[in-house]
Parts: structure tokens; sequence; C-alpha cells
């Protein structure tokens, strides 16, 4: 296995860009709730598991502590788990949160502005999440409740794909 560099891994990928497996990730810009952004090409070089969602969104809510724990079992070096809502504002998202009191969630939390990044994605249904790699291309796509982000074998499989 050999290990890309931010500048290699961005000429890697270079393919045609759309929401398939296989495929160059769009290069959205994510809006972070602190009002800061990033570019998803940025993140080269770590893989991402971005997750799109919506308060109003039970199965979304559901499978967050899931997320939460696949979050803690891999750190951030290496990895980004992005959490895009497609909610209207920023202040939905937030009161979500602060409700939310029984359930932590330290990864990334984003907004959706003129839902340009779920677009860009294809994504119309949630809940619905990407596995991006080093290199910017998408293995996975998932749509749907997943209870088991934390389970043994998708770490291991995410694991793998950091120390690539």
């Amino acid at each position: 296995m050999s290990v890309l560099g931010s500048q290699q891994a961005q000429a890697t990928c270079s393919g045609p860009v759309a929401p398939l497996a296989g495929a160059c990730a769009p290069d959205i810009t994510i809006h972070k709730l602190d009002g800061t952004t990033v570019r998803l090409s940025d993140l080269r070089g770590k893989v991402v598991f971005l997750n799109f969602w919506a308060t109003w969104c039970q199965p979304c809510v559901a499978e967050m502590p899931a997320m939460q724990k696949a979050y803690e079992k891999l750190g951030s070096k290496d990895f980004v788990m992005l959490a895009i809502s497609l909610d209207d504002s920023k202040e939905q998202i937030e009161a979500f949160v602060k409700n939310k009191t029984d359930q932590k969630i330290s990864f990334t939390l984003a907004l959706n502005p003129g839902r340009k990044a779920s677009t860009s994605f294809g994504s119309e249904k949630v809940p619905e999440t990407f596995i991006i790699d080093k290199s910017g291309f998408i293995l996975d796509k998932v749509l749907g409740y997943r209870y088991d982000w934390s389970e043994s074998l998708f770490i291991h499989y995410l694991q793998l794909l950091k120390a690539q």
C-alpha cells in the first residue's frame, strides 16, 4: 500500500465528476456551523464520511449515535466525518444539537445553502452517505438508515482506507 501525498492525491482524481461509486466526488464547499468554509478537495489525503441529513428526519437522527461512535473509534487523523443538513437554517441545527443533550456530537455539522452540496451529489433523500477515499473518489454510496456505522466490520473497512 502506498501513501499518497496531498498534491499527488489531487492529481489522481481528475476523471469525470459524478455522485456514483468510482467517480470523482464533486468539489463542494462545506459551510460549517461556525461560519468557516472548506472545499471537499481541501480534504484530499483523508478518508471522508459525508452524510446528508435533516433534523426532521427520524432515521437520520436515529443513526447519529452510531456515527458518533464510529467517529470516536476512528479519530480525526486521516479521517473526516461531515454531516450536511438539508434544514433551512443554522438555527434549526443549533436548536437540534442543544435539545439533544443525551447525544454527544463531535463530528462536523454543516449547512447546505441553496442545497448546492446535496444537488451536486444528486442527494434528494435523507439519510444518504458517501464514503470518499483519500484521492477524492467515491467508494460507496449508502441510501437510508444504517444502525451499524460503528460495527467492527465497517470500522475495519475505514481503518484500511485510512492506512492506504
